[in-house]
């Protein structure tokens, strides 16, 4: 049987949703795709949950960002809507059917600047990167982002849907891929598969496919589904979309954006009231600006808003909106700024999490 479908006017990237639980627990998949409880002070009837745009990569160097699952035995409303409907399986296991939401506004993508002559298709063993089947050949990255492939012959990861575009946007209340949501164009039809892309000045950054074929009846039965997407780092993504999720993208010297696996910063999650926090991830260590101050066991040296930089500071060559970076030579220390006025941003010295 189904739950409740409700459906909002506009989709948020980052909701509130509220979950009733007639059982006694929620389950949260992190981004790199482990599965965690949720805590016990929401193991209750009733709990608010918060749901955290993916991050390429998932989490690292202890900072971990969750996503909701389906409750098991429960149901999902939402005081902005809810972009989901819950079909309840033989098993007890919920599965997405946002195919049941037929009402739902579909939007119709553009056609790309540029159509793509390769195929829609390809094994995991043909493909470039295997992980992403066909959509991994279509992108063109300077640097790798991510992706994936549904290899299977019988679709059971999802919802159906009627129509290609349909598909798109049953995956966008999934979450089945990350990058951009909105304003992908079609760069090629199949009778079985259509091709979305982002474009970026003429250069494809991101590729979703979506597939038409047999699934099984929890799933919704026949019907179109995203099979395989890829996408490059995301410091290749337009600005306009990195500043709306949050991410803060990097430069060299020379003007060129780093890739987020060498820098990358963001802004702290709202639900843990850190949106005034600035996390800096650089290789294996995570600076903050501005912590909590019930967050002070989590960092050896104070946050200082006005320091001196001191005469032998490394500087990184990694240049943000004007401010440059420095590390300490003992790098515990991120000194953001210019030589007159820097920022001390502190090491984190254990894993700080926000679920």
């Amino acid at each position: 049987m189904l739950g409740p479908c409700l459906l909002p006017d506009t989709l948020e990237p980052s909701i509130w949703y509220t979950v009733f639980l007639p059982a006694e627990r929620v389950l949260c998949e992190q981004i790199d795709g482990s599965r965690a409880s949720v805590g016990q002070d929401q193991r209750n009837h009733h709990a608010d949950v918060h749901i955290i745009p993916r991050r390429r990569g998932g989490p690292r160097n202890g900072v971990a960002f969750y996503r909701i699952l389906e409750p098991l035995g429960g149901q999902i409303a939402s005081n902005d809507g809810v972009a989901r409907c819950v079909a309840v399986l033989a098993a007890g296991i919920f599965a997405v059917s946002s195919a049941a939401c037929a009402n739902s506004a579909v939007r119709v993508p553009a056609a790309a600047a540029h159509s793509y002559d390769g195929p829609l298709y390809v094994s995991g063993a043909a493909a470039a990167h295997p992980d992403t089947g066909a959509a991994g050949l279509v992108v063109d990255c300077r640097s790798w982002g991510g992706g994936g492939f549904k290899s299977a012959e019988i679709y059971v990861d999802g919802a159906t849907a009627d129509s290609p575009d349909q598909a798109l946007e049953v995956a966008r209340h999934e979450g089945t891929f990350g990058g951009v949501q909105d304003g992908l164009q079609v760069a090629k039809k199949e009778d079985d598969r259509v091709l979305y892309v982002l474009e970026v000045q003429g250069v494809v950054k991101q590729a979703v496919i979506v597939h038409n074929g047999p699934a099984t009846e929890g799933a919704g039965g026949p019907g179109w589904y995203v099979e395989s997407w890829a996408s490059c780092d995301y410091s290749e993504f337009p600005r306009s979309f990195t500043d709306s999720i949050g991410l803060q993208i990097w430069t060299n010297s020379a003007g060129d954006p780093v890739p987020t696996t060498t820098i990358e910063s963001w802004r702290g999650p709202e639900h843990c009231s850190w949106q005034s926090m600035t996390f800096l991830e650089l290789g294996k260590a995570v600076y903050v600006r501005d912590p909590q101050p019930d967050l002070a066991k989590y960092f050896a040296h104070p946050y200082q808003p006005h320091a001196e930089l001191p005469g032998n500071a490394v500087d990184t060559g990694f240049r943000r909106d004007g401010q440059r970076l420095w590390l300490s030579q003992d790098e515990q220390l991120a000194y953001v700024g210019t030589r007159s006025d820097v920022e001390a941003w502190p090491r984190t010295i254990k894993p700080l999490l926000c679920a």
